[in-house]
């Protein structure tokens, strides 16, 4: 605000204003209150104000579809029949220049004003930018556009353009800030009735009698209001500060008291501490002591290495011996390998011959097993066909003889007998066809299932075959393994560590694997099950794990990778990147009884170390015995231990606490298999692979009998199905045969003396259909004699194809024994290795155990030797024992603990610091608040002085140039008019006075339109000429004046806009403009806006 408060003081002083004359003194009749009233200075030649507008264009904004005007500089007058969008102009500058709706007057939502039946429309307002003050003129140029393009969703976004049109500030938010900083800069209030008098405003304006209407408007209108709104919210402020420092100064007297009372205290403790010198310097020779107690047991312990340091170097010479002999084994191992298989090869395809012809065999009894099915169906069809023909012949001879009445009777009962006889019959074949049927859909079924397990084994076989080879490859390559220890992470894990060593590439040498910097200590090293837990806590992935300094490395190591593991991306160990350092991260150790992790793990390396700290957190993880213990620590999150991630227990559980949101929750760990890496060596690794190896082979043992059993199973239902589709055959056939018997004997009593004719004619017909039947059996018991001496002949080539195979066998078994004794040799040398390696590891470990006791000694004298020095500064010898120190040592704190009164006084001290650094602060804090209110009131009078100031000055200049500019008015009406403005009351009047100097009265009411227009007209324009904006706008300022009126109003604001060629003025009314026969075109424009 202050920037605006200086323009406004400027545009004040900008008047030639004057101090007022001396008290006393007669005023003239002007009634200005004494000030002098300058002559106008005229126009100016050119027009190089910042913010004139240069060009307006609306597109689907309200009645326009497409809308551009490029104003004149000076004056414009616009004019067109009512509905034909002059005010959608202005209203279209009021938006575009980041106006509110609410500012128009016009429409509640800002998406009202998109044209019906559009989605969106774009207002572009270009200003000029060209003189001293032009803003970013490098950037934007001589002139700069507002974009603002609104949606029928009621959203609006901005753009900001240069002279040339091209985009500076895309995004919405930055050009809406942009634009503030811009209309700020220009000095444009576009919602101040001042900048832009809209046409509901000006009739409101018009109609305006009230004092304190009229005085709002000119607060309005001169940014005075705003001024005191801003003071308002900074005085508002200021009384919040002050509430605030009375709360502190509160606070402050009680901490003072506070501070008080624990100083007494503190002064007495210090005095006490003096007390402690003596057992300082007891407690010093203690430290040393200890000291070189330490120092004599790291030499001892130091020789004990060197010798078993010696015994270990001979068992690794023969080991690498028997390392060397193994190797050139297994070369021949393999070679006899190669020739094994080269042989194999050879009768490869008299194998595929066999199977082929053992194809060919099955096919040609499936044949042989459809004939006789075919067979036996043919043969019951012509025994049949040969009952129906003893039948149609026995009617037939009966039919040729005599019958009698009474033998007709018989006939009739015979006849239903027959019938009855052959429904029974019927009906029992139709009961076995059903049940026949069920058999088969339940044989078809039970075939389906074994054939979705016969998948599944052949699936599981494939798998646990696959496995079985690649253990073999393992166990080959761990036997082959140069580096024993290392092997236990990874087969190829020793090929990366020789690849590592002979590259010369690296900047820093890879750490890895992990694991291999890891000893499992206390009790995971003793109880192989806690031993598990912890592995399995800091998972497989971390210990085969490798470690680089950066990415270059990184990059170095992963192309090592590729060479050694190829496509086997599966068992590629992780690499993990951070910086190298070469001391252990300093680690908090959580405020609990209970152990964590680390307490279970010795590393070797700083650089492991930091990486499980950084990574697994083991310094945060409790190890629980019991989910008892676990449960209590984690359920209420008062109870958890600070620092602590989550606990895990003996037998396998892993509990996160309960959070702010959530309660805790225990999972699961799945346990692995195997000994594990950190417990594993290469003995019972090679036994662990084997003892699966053996696993496998009797799985897929009992698999594939499994599969035989099913295969037979599923046989037997194929063949219970075969017989249950050939008994239905044979059933239907019965079916129908005794249908046609009971057509026949159905016929009989219908046919009358036809029915031998019919009889002899159906006879004739089955005689034909049993040659027929008879004929294909024939032809069926030759197929088969022919396909079972087909068989014959396969079966015995099968049997001698077999034979040869099995003597080209034969002549491979002196390789076989060959590889059964290189076998038997390497097992012994691995038996031999392992021995060596185990005799190896138990003097590393012993070894390992006396560098942990170097290095707890190291710790010890470390530790010591640190406290010693605090104490006394230099190396001292004592003369007593540690026993007598230490009794010393504790009879002086006793003595020491009795004066105190068992006060803790480190936390009391610690406390009372804390309290003295509080209390400062805060009495400091008070002081700089006091001093910083006390600037603060001073620029806030100063502030109210020169607000009030400011407004004298607005208020005086307004005044003596409305009086200046009423003058002629005043001559006409035969009174004088005089603008009197009262800030205590908030008032704004006009005073009339007769010519011979009596009051008349202030009621605008009792002039008529026309005088009230001219009156406020010349108040606008005397804040037009105190305020200075750009451009201004008056929307139908003419809405209530009559022809003469109009006239005179409308030349005296052209005169006023013609001496002020340096702003732009804009009239907009349905009614024309005025007569300019006598002004300069090139000043002057008149626009006229039709209906679209």
């Amino acid at each position: 605000m202050s920037g605006r408060r200086e323009a406004l003081v400027a545009a004040a002083w900008k008047q030639g204003g004057k101090q007022p004359i001396g008290k006393g003194r007669k005023r003239k009749n002007s009634e200005d209150d004494g000030y002098f009233v300058p002559a106008s200075n005229g126009a100016k030649e050119s027009n190089n104000v910042i913010g004139i507008i240069e060009r307006i264009r609306l597109e689907n904004f309200m009645c326009h579809t497409e809308f551009l005007w490029e104003p004149n500089p000076c004056v414009n007058f616009v004019t067109g029949n009512n509905g034909s969008g002059k005010s959608s102009v202005l209203q279209g500058l009021v938006l575009g220049l980041m106006g509110e709706s609410k500012h128009i007057k016009r429409y509640s939502k800002i998406s009202e004003f998109v044209k019906k039946d559009c989605s969106k429309a774009v207002i572009q307002v270009t200003l000029r930018n060209t003189g001293e003050d032009a803003y970013k003129p490098e950037i934007y140029g001589s002139s700069l556009t507002f974009q603002r393009t609104i949606t029928d969703a009621g959203s609006s976004s901005y753009l900001l353009k240069d002279e040339n049109m091209k985009d500076v500030v895309r995004k919405s938010k930055d050009a809406k800030d942009e634009c503030k900083r811009i209309l700020d800069k220009f000095q444009i209030q576009v919602d101040s009735p001042i900048v832009i008098l809209q046409q509901d405003e000006a009739k409101e304006l018009l109609k305006i009698e009230s004092p304190h209407q009229l005085y709002r408007f000119f607060e309005k209108a001169t940014l005075i209001k705003q001024c005191f709104d801003e003071y308002s919210e900074a005085q508002a402020e200021y009384t919040k500060v002050q509430d605030n420092l009375k709360e502190k100064n509160k606070s402050l007297r009680q901490l003072t008291a506070e501070y008080k009372k624990s100083k007494i205290r503190y002064e007495e403790i210090k005095a006490s501490q003096e007390m402690n010198g003596e057992l300082m310097v007891a407690k010093g020779e203690y430290a040393w002591v200890r000291v070189h107690a330490a120092r004599k047991n790291i030499i001892e312990l130091q020789e004990n290495i060197k010798k078993l340091t010696e015994m270990m170097e001979q068992h690794r010479e023969r080991l690498m011996s028997a390392h060397e002999l193994l190797a050139e084994k297994k070369l021949r191992k393999t070679e006899m390998s190669v020739c094994l298989e080269d042989e194999s090869n050879k009768f490869g395809a008299q194998e595929q011959d066999l199977i082929k012809l053992k194809e060919e065999l099955d096919k040609l009894k499936q044949d042989l097993k459809e004939l006789n099915s075919s067979l036996k169906s043919e043969t019951n069809n012509k025994n049949s066909l040969a009952q129906e023909i003893r039948v149609l012949q026995d009617q037939i001879n009966f039919l040729g003889e005599r019958e009698t009445k009474g033998e007709l009777q018989r006939k009739e009962q015979r006849r239903v007998a027959i019938l009855a006889n052959l429904e029974e019959e019927k009906k029992n074949l139709e009961e076995k066809i059903n049940q026949e049927g069920m058999t088969r859909e339940a044989q078809d079924l039970k075939i389906k299932q074994d054939q979705e397990k016969i998948l599944l084994i052949e699936k599981e076989i494939k798998n646990k075959r696959e496995r079985r080879a690649m253990l073999q490859r393992e166990l080959d390559e761990l036997q082959g393994a140069s580096e024993q220890h290392l092997a236990v992470f990874g087969a190829k894990i020793p090929l990366v560590d020789k690849a590592i060593k002979r590259s010369n590439q690296f900047r820093h040498t890879p750490v890895g694997p992990v694991g291999a910097y890891v000893k499992l200590t206390g009790e995971a090293a003793t109880q192989p099950e806690v031993g598990r837990l912890v592995e399995t806590e800091i998972s497989r992935a971390h210990l085969t794990a490798y470690l680089t300094n950066d990415d270059h490395d990184r990059r170095v190591l992963m192309r090592i990778f590729d060479d050694v593991y190829g496509s086997d991306g599966r068992n590629k160990p992780r690499i993990f990147t951070s910086k190298f350092f070469a001391v252990n991260h300093n680690v908090r150790r959580p405020r609990c009884s209970e152990p964590v992790l680390i307490d279970y793990i010795q590393v070797e390396s700083p650089v492991v170390f930091n990486h499980l700290v950084d990574q697994k957190s083991i310094e945060s993880i409790l190890v629980c015995r019991t989910q008892d213990r676990a449960k209590a620590l984690m359920t209420r999150r008062a109870d958890v231990p600070e620092g602590v991630a989550y606990a895990i227990t003996h037998d396998f559980y892993r509990f996160f606490p309960a959070r702010e949101n959530a309660s805790y929750r225990s999972y699961y760990i799945e346990i692995p298999l195997g000994s594990g890496m950190l417990r594993a060596t290469m003995l019972n690794l090679v036994e662990e692979r084997r003892d699966e190896m053996n696993g496998l082979n009797e799985h897929l043992g009992d698999m594939e009998v499994e599969k035989a059993e099913v295969f037979k199973s599923q046989k037997s239902f194929e063949a219970e199905k075969r017989r249950a589709m050939t008994e239905i055959q044979r059933l239907r056939k019965e079916v129908a045969n005794i249908s046609s018997q009971i057509s026949k004997v159905k016929s009989e009593n219908e046919s009358g003396d036809g029915d031998s004719e019919n009889l002899r004619a159906r006879l004739r017909t089955r005689q034909t259909e049993l040659a027929v039947s008879e004929e294909k059996i024939e032809e069926i018991l030759s197929d088969r004699e022919s396909t079972t001496r087909l068989l014959r002949e396969k079966e015995g080539s099968f049997k001698e194809n077999k034979k040869q195979l099995n003597e080209l066998k034969t002549s491979t078994n002196p390789i076989t024994r060959e590889l059964r004794v290189l076998e038997s040799e390497i097992s012994s040398k691995t038996k031999e290795m392992l021995n060596q390696e185990k005799l190896i590891k138990k003097i590393k470990s012993e070894i390992e155990s006396l560098k942990a006791d170097i290095k707890r000694n190291e710790e010890e004298e470390k530790q010591f030797s640190v406290a010693a020095k605090k104490i006394t500064k230099k190396e001292l010898n004592p003369d007593k024992s540690l026993k007598q120190l230490n009794a010393k040592i504790v009879q002086l704190k006793k003595k020491l603990a009795m004066k105190q009164e068992n006060q803790d006084v480190e936390v009391f001290v610690e406390e009372f610091n804390h309290l003295r650094e509080k209390y400062s602060k805060l009495k400091k804090n008070i002081e700089n608040l006091n001093e910083h209110l006390e600037v603060v009131a001073k620029m806030k009078n100063d502030r109210s002085e020169n607000i009030m100031w400011i407004r004298t000055m607005i208020t005086n200049s307004v005044r003596r140039r409305f009086n200046l500019m009423i003058k002629k008015f005043s001559a006409c009406t035969g009174s004088e008019i005089f603008l009197r403005i009262d800030h205590v009351k908030k008032e704004l009047r006009f005073v009339f006075k007769t010519e011979n100097g009596s009051h008349t009265n202030s009621d605008v009411s009792s002039l008529s339109g026309g005088e009230k227009s001219y009156t406020q007209m010349c108040l606008i324009c005397a804040l037009w000429d105190m305020m200075q904006p750009p451009f201004r706008c008056l929307d139908e300022w003419d809405v209530f004046l009559d022809a003469v009126n109009r006239k005179e109003i409308s030349k005296e604001l052209l005169n006023f806009s013609l001496n002020n060629k340096d702003r732009q003025f804009i009239f907009i009314s349905p009614q024309g403009a005025c007569d300019l026969s006598s002004v300069d075109h090139g000043v002057v424009s008149v626009t006229e806006i039709k209906k679209s």
